[in-house]
């Protein structure tokens, strides 16, 4: 159940509640375990979400990553990463 909150509360938050609060990489991490249903490993992820190289996504970073997720076919955008990196077929 926590691992839920931490999905609502990141797809939430970035968008206006409360405004300002930037997502941590622990965070994220919990983002991406709880989309995948388990433990994924994220190693360097967080790195190329960063654009600003600040260790946080402001609401204007998740914002841009989050439309990449969901609109781009690129893979070698940065918002493809947001919920992990692609899994390869074996």
């Amino acid at each position: 159940m926590a691992e839920h909150k931490t999905l609502l509360r990141l797809s939430v938050r970035p968008f206006g509640s409360p405004p300002g609060e930037p997502v941590s990489p622990a965070e994220h991490r919990g983002l991406v375990d709880t989309w995948h249903g388990e433990s994924v490993d994220v190693d360097g992820v967080f790195d190329h979400l960063d654009q600003d190289g600040d260790g946080y996504l402001d609401r204007p970073e998740f914002t841009g990553l989050w439309i990449q997720f969901w609109t781009s076919d690129d893979p070698a955008e940065p918002g493809n990463l947001l919920c992990g990196p692609v899994p390869t077929r074996r």
